[in-house]
């Protein structure tokens, strides 16, 4: 889960991204972008005395996919516009990550609380 927990910052940014080429009129590049990352991680299986196979895909290959197709959507988005407002972006990003961690930090606590509110009703 901590493998796909992580993907979801890449898969967030490519629901954001694509919908911006789609809207700029193109379609092509998140496909190719797509494609490329599939092909990045497909590698060879290494086991002695078979033929070469294509390994299947664990959590860990799924969340850099994602990652790596999220940056290269970022990348082409900011060359073709000219630069992102860098600024905005970074103080966006800045509010998501103090705002994941207070949300992260109460979801500990009530899991600590609930954990010990049911372990004081097996007791009895």
């Amino acid at each position: 889960m901590q493998f796909y927990a992580v993907g979801l910052l890449g898969y967030s940014i490519v629901r954001i991204a694509s919908p911006a080429f789609y809207a700029l009129g193109d379609s092509r590049t998140p496909v190719k972008v797509s494609i490329a990352a599939v092909i990045v991680k497909c590698r060879p299986e290494p086991r002695a005395g078979s033929s070469a196979r294509i390994s299947r895909p664990g959590p860990r290959d799924v969340r850099l996919r994602r990652l790596f197709n999220a940056g290269a959507l970022i990348w082409f988005l900011h060359r073709r516009l000219d630069g992102l407002d860098d600024r905005r972006v970074l103080s966006s990003f800045a509010r998501i990550i103090v705002a994941s961690l207070v949300m992260g930090t109460a979801a500990v606590a009530i899991d600590r609380a609930l954990i010990g509110v049911d372990s004081r009703q097996r007791v009895r």
